[in-house]
């Protein structure tokens, strides 16, 4: 009986070392919260969280207006987890860009979001904005490989996305969405972005880290047990 308890515990302890290292679990709070740590305007934070296997870090923002448009803070973006099914997960930024004629608002977001034992297969971006007259709204999202998604609206009210395959697939990515409001030239014209939504989708693969260290837990748990059966043996 005691070695069967010895290779239950050698085995539990492999899985439960197998899933060290994960961060909370992300929740709504403040951009502020999500870049929390940063040294200068564009500089990653230290916060981090997860949404399942996903780790996102880094956080960084910067914004700039100009002729009386507007630009949320931080404090002004609201972070919001998302788990729509069908294998996606991400995170929506929700705040007031705001620009009328002859205004402009723009932000910068950006953050690093890490597979944890799966690679990135897929990527979607979409916004919700609006504009009048010779007003637009946009948001462009491009990564460090070089990929980029875009997103447009320059008149009505609606959601616009862009989505594509992440290629090649990849454990993780650092990306920066440039959303921009612009009031146009044309009087009575204005633009708006009031939500910016990421989803990630993502493809299994195994985990060396945890693999080994279970394979040690099993390795270990064959010794025991086969010592238990040889000592059975020369007993009889």
């Amino acid at each position: 009986m005691k070695h069967v308890k010895k290779i239950s515990l050698l085995i539990i302890l492999g899985l439960a070392i197998s899933s060290v290292g994960w961060a909370g679990a992300c929740a709504p709070a403040p951009l502020s919260t999500y870049d929390a740590g940063n040294t200068g305007p564009g500089t990653p934070g230290t916060f981090s969280c997860n949404i399942g296997p996903l780790l996102f870090s880094d956080f960084s923002y910067v914004s700039i207006s100009d002729g009386g448009g507007y630009a949320p803070s931080d404090a002004g973006v609201l972070v919001n987890p998302l788990t729509p099914g069908g294998g996606e997960s991400g995170l929506a930024f929700v705040g007031a860009f705001l620009a009328s004629t002859n205004q402009t608002a723009d932000g910068v977001i950006g953050y690093t979001v890490t597979c944890q034992g799966c690679n990135l297969t897929d990527w979607l971006l979409s916004m919700v904005a609006g504009a009048t007259g010779s007003g637009s709204a946009s948001v462009a999202e491009v990564t460090t490989t070089g990929q980029n998604l875009f997103t447009f609206v320059g008149g009505g009210t609606t959601i616009f996305t862009d989505s594509g395959p992440y290629t090649p697939s990849s454990s993780a990515s650092t990306t920066f969405k440039d959303v921009g409001a612009s009031g146009g030239t044309l009087a009575g014209s204005g633009g708006h972005v009031s939500q910016v939504e990421n989803l990630w989708s993502t493809s299994a693969v195994p985990e060396p880290a945890s693999l080994a260290l279970l394979g040690t837990a099993l390795f270990g748990a064959g010794i025991l047990l086969r010592r238990k059966l040889h000592g059975d043996e020369s007993r009889n």
